[in-house]
C-alpha cells in the first residue's frame, strides 16, 4: 500500500514516546508515593507517641491524687485506683521507651533524637530515673495498711516532691516530641512542594523534549505523506494523458489508413499481424474477427 511504509516509522515512535513518557510519570508517581507514605507513617506514629506521653502527665497527676486520697481517709478504693492509674503509666512509659530497646537490642541506632535520649537517661531530668524513684515512692504509701495510713501523712511528702520532679521532667518530654513532630510537618511540607515542583518539571521535559520532537516528525512525516500523494496524483494524471494522447494517435492513424483508398495491412517484425484498415477488409473479403 502506498505511504504504509512512511506511516509505520511514525506510528511506532509515537508509541514509545508515549510509553516512555507514562513510564516516567509513572516512576515519578511511585517515587513521590514511597517517600510521602513514610514520611505520613512517622506523623501518624509521632501523634500516638505526642499523645502518650501527654497522657502522662495527666495519669501522674491522678495517681497522686488518689494516693493522697488514700493516705488521708484510709480508701481502699483510692488505694486500687491509684494502683491503676501506675500501672497504665508504667506501661505508656514502656511504650514510649520500647523502640530504644528495640534497636539496642539488635545493635541498630536508636530512632530516639539526642535530645530525647539525654532527656530520658542524663542529668538533669533523668526521667527514667525519676519514674523509678516515683514507682518506690507510691509502693511505699499505697502498701500501707488502712490502720496506719494517718502516719503516712509526712511520707506522702516525698511521693508528692518526686511527683513535683517527674511532673516537670515529663512537660519537657512532652515539649520535645511536639517540637519534632513539628519539624517533621515542615519536612512533610518541604518534601509535598519538592514533589509538586518535580511534576510541573517533568511534564515540562516531556512536552519540551518528548512530545514536541514527536509532534515534528509526525509533521515532517505527514508532509512527506502529502508530497508523495501529490506526486502520485501527477503520475496518475500524467499516465491517464498519456493514454489519452495514445488513443487520440490511434484514432487518427486508423483515419488516415481508412481513407487512402488501398488496402494497408501492418506486420510486426516477427510477423504477428498489428493493424489493418477498412478497405483490406473488404478486399480481402474478411471480417475484423477473421
Amino acid at each position: 500500500m502506498p505511504g504504509s511504509g512512511l506511516m509505520k516509522s511514525p506510528v511506532r515512535h509515537m508509541t514509545m514516546t508515549y510509553i516512555l513518557s507514562l513510564s516516567f510519570i509513572a516512576l515519578l508517581s511511585i517515587l513521590i508515593y514511597v517517600e510521602l507514605d513514610e514520611i505520613i507513617s512517622i506523623q501518624v506514629s509521632s501523634a500516638e507517641t505526642i499523645n502518650v506521653s501527654g497522657r502522662q502527665r495527666m495519669l501522674l497527676q491522678r495517681t497522686n491524687l488518689l494516693a493522697y486520697d488514700f493516705v488521708v481517709t484510709g480508701s481502699r478504693e483510692s488505694q486500687a485506683l491509684a494502683a491503676d492509674a501506675f500501672t497504665l503509666m508504667q506501661a505508656n512509659h514502656k511504650f514510649l521507651l520500647a523502640p530504644h530497646y528495640i534497636a539496642l537490642a539488635l545493635g541498630e541506632p536508636s530512632p530516639l533524637s539526642a535530645e530525647l535520649q539525654a532527656m530520658y537517661f542524663a542529668p538533669p531530668l533523668k526521667v527514667e530515673a525519676k519514674m523509678d524513684a516515683y514507682e518506690a515512692a507510691l509502693i511505699n504509701i499505697i502498701n500501707i495498711e488502712a490502720a496506719e495510713h494517718l502516719r503516712s501523712v509526712d511520707e506522702f511528702k516525698f511521693l508528692d516532691l518526686s511527683r513535683e520532679s517527674l511532673q516537670s521532667s515529663l512537660n519537657a518530654v512532652v515539649k520535645q516530641y511536639e517540637t519534632e513532630s513539628t519539624e517533621q510537618i515542615e519536612n512533610l511540607r518541604f518534601y509535598h512542594t519538592l514533589s509538586t515542583i518535580a511534576v510541573v518539571l517533568t511534564l515540562f521535559f516531556i512536552a519540551i523534549f518528548i512530545n514536541r520532537p514527536m509532534v515534528n516528525r509526525i509533521s515532517n512525516y505527514a508532509k512527506k505523506i502529502e508530497e508523495s500523494r501529490r506526486i502520485q496524483m501527477q503520475l496518475t494524471d500524467g499516465l491517464v494523458n498519456s493514454q489519452n494522447e495514445v488513443k487520440e494517435k490511434k484514432r487518427f492513424l486508423n483515419e488516415v489508413m481508412n481513407n487512402t483508398g488501398q488496402g494497408i495491412v501492418v506486420f510486426t517484425t516477427d510477423l504477428k499481424l498489428s493493424a489493418w484498415n477498412e478497405t483490406f477488409n473488404k478486399i480481402m473479403g474478411l471480417e475484423d474477427r477473421e
